[in-house]
Parts: structure tokens; C-alpha cells; sequence
């Protein structure tokens, strides 16, 4: 069985691959989605070292989605085998999820702004209003200019959303087949970080996780998932 680690890389590795990170970004910003160009550069460079390693380095990069389970193999293989190698992907992966749970957590709630000047917020934040002016790098709070204003802040991006009725089922069906301690192995391997999805209790976080992927289009991989973990359970959506 592929380490949880190696697992969880490979899902980012693949998401990379498909488009050189244009899609990663939206989901985990600009700083974790270069981490992730560096997991992947990293990986295949020392794949190529062999040459079984070579032909599937070069299938991934051209096919990510039909060679993602040869990549796991061959990864798995050579983490056990090179310490190094192990420890160079253990540190970059450390600085990816860092870097994507900072720009998912780094804020702490949503700001709008009513006056004569503008407000910013967020990790390569634009300021809107009048009188915007352009903010760079990250920016964890609200950044206001001129006077006068009144700023008005909302929940966190973070905060549980009401699903569809659409998706109840699926919520239900987490709850039901996995415990508390498997939906967060299941967030692990999609590359979502489960302390920063709301829930007490194991309904309450499988809402989460389907509000987390409904709103990055991120449910037919869930799906997925969940179906190959539980094959005798009816995940379909419809």
C-alpha cells in the first residue's frame, strides 16, 4: 500500500501536472502551487535515474491521470529505498501544505468597505473601492485607506455553508461509512487540510468536506475517492 504521505503528493503532483498548477492556484494559492511545481520537478528528476523510473517520469508528464498510479509505485519504491530522497519530499511537502494552509486560513474573516477609500485583504490582495490602491504579498488583515469609512466584516471563508439539497446524501454517506479518523485520512489524501474544515462531529465535518469540494468542482474526485474506499456503497450523485 502507497505511505499516506506518498499518497497524498501524488494527488498534488497529478493536479500540477495536468496544467502546470493554473488550477492548484485556485485552490491553494501561488506559493503552495510553486512548492508543488518543485515536488513534482524534484520527483522526476530522480525517477529519470533509472531506467523503468525514466519511462514512467516521461508517461506522467505527457499523462497524468494514466500513469498517477505507476508514479505512486515507482515513488513509493524509491522512498524506501533513498533516505534522501525520502527527507528531500518530506520537507517540500511540509512547505506546500504550510504555504496552502496559510493562504486558505490566512485570513479571518471577509471585509467590505463604505466611504472614500478601499480595502484589501488576502494573500496577493487587490484593493476594492474608491481610491483603491494595488497591496502586495501576503496580507492577512483588512488594509484601509482614506477616512471616514465604516468596514464591514462577514464570516470566514472557512465557515459552513447550507449544501444543496442535491448533496445531502453524500454528505449522509461519509457520515455513515467513514468515522471521524477516516475523513480526515480522506482530506489528507486529496491535499485538503481537515483541521482548517469546521465540524465537531463526524456529520458535521463530512458537510464540510462536500461544501469544500462543491465550490472548487471538486466532487467527481471525492466521488472517486469514496468509491474506491467503499466499492460496495452507491456513491453516485444523481
Amino acid at each position: 500500500m502507497t505511505d499516506p504521505i506518498t499518497a497524498g503528493i501524488i494527488v498534488v503532483l497529478s493536479k500540477y501536472a495536468i496544467d502546470q498548477g493554473a488550477e492548484l492556484i485556485k485552490e491553494v494559492g501561488p506559493t503552495a502551487a510553486k512548492k508543488a511545481g518543485e515536488l513534482l520537478k524534484t520527483a522526476l528528476v530522480h525517477l529519470r535515474g533509472s531506467a523503468k523510473g525514466e519511462v514512467v517520469a516521461d508517461g506522467f508528464e505527457e499523462d497524468p491521470e494514466t500513469y498517477e498510479k505507476p508514479l505512486a509505485k515507482e515513488m513509493e519504491t524509491a522512498v524506501q529505498a533513498d533516505p534522501d530522497f525520502a527527507a528531500q519530499l518530506d520537507k517540500l511537502w511540509a512547505e506546500y501544505q504550510e504555504a496552502a494552509q496559510a493562504y486558505s486560513g490566512g485570513t479571518s474573516y471577509q471585509a467590505t468597505v463604505e466611504g472614500g477609500g478601499a480595502v484589501a485583504q488576502g494573500e496577493g490582495a487587490t484593493a476594492v473601492g474608491e481610491r483603491a490602491v494595488s497591496i502586495g504579498g501576503n496580507v492577512g488583515g483588512p488594509v484601509i485607506t482614506g477616512s471616514g469609512n465604516v468596514i464591514h466584516t462577514g464570516t470566514s471563508p472557512g465557515s459552513p455553508v447550507t449544501l444543496p439539497p442535491t448533496l445531502a446524501p453524500l454528505r449522509d454517506k461519509l457520515a455513515r461509512y467513514f468515522n471521524r479518523g477516516e475523513l480526515k485520512g480522506l482530506c489528507f489524501d486529496m491535499g485538503v487540510a481537515a483541521d482548517d474544515l469546521r465540524g465537531e462531529t463526524r456529520t458535521e465535518l463530512a458537510q464540510s468536506l462536500v461544501a469544500f469540494c462543491h465550490e472548487r468542482d471538486r466532487l467527481a474526485e471525492l466521488v472517486r475517492r469514496c468509491q474506491a474506499e467503499r466499492p460496495r456503497v452507491d456513491w453516485s450523485l444523481s
